[in-house]
């Protein structure tokens, strides 16, 4: 590759500077010394050729931009990128700033113009983003930047360069909507974010995270990863900690550990904390890792008080005198108490899973005739929907002789989309009033 095809834009604005520079020694140069004169337009001509294979391969422009004592402006010298960031040539915009300012979109146009003679009257460094529309092209957006002279006319004369940022603009556009996106999702869900440099400590947390435990940021500062570790419950910090390092070691996907922390007014609050790292060093070690802070503190309490009332309500079941069984839909049996099993002579686990078609099952009307599968308390539930009361049955257990009477009674559950969720199942224990009824049976026999 040629070395004028590596000169950086700044270099290429240096070569033009030295270019006017030369024009202006001939424009100068006494004429009556032909010789000292035809060496000069010589190096001029030198130069300008030298600039214009520097810039031929560099898509953005190259500019010298000049503003006039009277206000216009034109553009002495352009590169051939002005062709890609304007649609046109050099030479359309010699003498005249028209063919640019006619492309430069309407609602920025006022700006620019505002910019540039702004930078004229101060002589301040040129630097600014507009857009521009070229006939048959999409909008483009274009950065300028440039460094302003004054010129012993009274005009000033600008060296720079125009970028095409297009790309750069639709990356920040997409990335300023998914940081709004994501703003408006931590903010619907109210959580917490945090960012941690694990080789430093040095951490970052939102406004959310500190509000959780009831403080703003600036009472908890200065905040390192020490910060967590002053609020979080001990005995949770060293789970959290265990869980820390299976991540690191890559035993777990993410980092997921539900912890107690201490409140400003002294209580503790449950906070779930997730995250992941997203950067490592070169051998393997975590570097950044990123997370949230969910306040878990109501679901904790709903969590503690479900689990209260199912154990009191096993201790119902298991205290009843009265066997209870729930299947599922398909008739599967997915829960039973003590009275059940002692009634049905199997043990729990020899009852769950177990289906009501299952061949074991010996069921008896009160004349002893086995009563058919289509006939079975919960088969018929299952089948019409509809709850039985008092139905009289004998269970005859297995490996034994002895039959156990039971009054049953059982009803359907349906699901808010109106289909059978659970068949609820519960039998009484009448076997010794069978057992007198058929007693006194006898004696009037």
């Amino acid at each position: 590759m040629s070395s004028y095809q590596n000169k950086t834009k700044e270099e290429l604005i240096i070569e033009l500077k030295k270019l006017q520079q030369l024009n202006d020694l001939l424009v100068s140069s006494n004429k009556k010394d032909e010789k000292k004169y035809d060496d000069e337009e010589l190096k001029v001509r030198e130069k300008d050729l030298q600039f214009r294979k520097l810039s031929a391969n560099v898509p953005d422009l190259i500019f010298q931009f000049t503003r006039r004592p009277d206000g216009s402006y034109f553009v002495p010298i352009a590169s051939a990128g002005i062709k890609n960031i304007f649609g046109c040539s050099p030479e359309d915009v010699l003498n005249d700033f028209t063919p640019i300012a006619k492309v430069i979109y309407p609602e920025d146009s006022e700006r620019v113009t505002a910019d540039i003679e702004y930078s004229a009257k101060h002589l301040t460094y040129f630097t600014c983003e507009f857009r521009v529309q070229i006939p048959g092209k999409e909008i483009q957006w274009i950065l300028s930047k440039s460094t302003p002279e004054k010129l012993p006319d009274g005009s000033v004369t600008w060296y720079g360069f125009n970028a095409d940022i297009t790309e750069q603009k639709k990356a920040e556009e997409i990335l300023a909507y998914e940081k709004r996106r994501l703003s408006d999702i931590l903010k619907g869900t109210n959580i917490g974010t945090w960012e941690w440099n694990i080789q430093t400590g040095e951490t970052i947390y939102n406004k959310r995270w500190a509000e959780i435990i009831g403080y703003t940021l600036d009472e908890i500062s200065p905040i390192s990863i020490e910060t967590w570790a002053k609020f979080a419950h001990p005995d949770d910090l060293k789970i959290s900690n265990e869980l820390l390092e299976k991540h690191f070691k890559g035993e777990l996907e993410y980092y997921e550990c539900e912890g107690r922390m201490k409140h400003k007014n002294g209580h503790w609050i449950w906070v779930l904390d997730k995250g992941s790292v997203h950067s490592w060093d070169k051998d393997g070690n975590p570097l950044l890792m990123s997370g949230t802070h969910q306040d878990i503190t109501e679901q904790k309490k709903i969590e503690g008080e479900l689990k209260k009332s199912e154990e009191r309500y096993q201790d119902l079941l298991t205290n009843l005198n009265v066997g209870v069984v729930v299947h599922a839909s398909d008739t599967s049996i997915v829960m039973n108490n003590l009275k059940a099993s002692e009634l049905l002579g199997l043990s729990d686990d020899q009852l769950k899973g177990k289906l009501a078609i299952d061949p074991n099952w010996k069921f008896l009307y009160e004349n002893y005739i086995p009563i058919p599968f289509e006939e079975y308390p919960v088969q018929k539930i299952a089948s019409n929907r509809k709850a039985i009361k008092d139905f009289i049955l004998g269970i005859n257990q297995p490996d034994k002789n002895d039959i156990n009477w039971v009054s049953v009674n059982g009803f359907p559950v349906i699901d808010s989309a109106g289909q059978l969720s659970e068949i609820v199942i519960s039998f009484t224990d009448i076997t010794e009033r069978k057992i007198a009824e058929e007693k006194l049976k006898e004696s009037y026999a």
